[in-house]
């Protein structure tokens, strides 16, 4: 089943496959990584609620 699915969706497969990102082209200092992937920086061990 999954391998008529991808048969039927080849051309949409191929052209997505033309986009990806090119990190060389970042701005120094906007590199990803793992700690702010999600936009959170620290952790919540300690958390407080009002």
């Amino acid at each position: 089943k999954w391998k008529k699915t991808v048969e039927e969706h080849r051309n949409w497969l191929i052209e997505d496959a033309k986009y990806r990102v090119d990190d060389s082209k970042r701005l120094e200092g906007k590199k990803i990584n793992k700690q702010d992937i999600f936009g959170v920086d620290g952790s919540f061990k300690k958390l407080d609620i009002d």
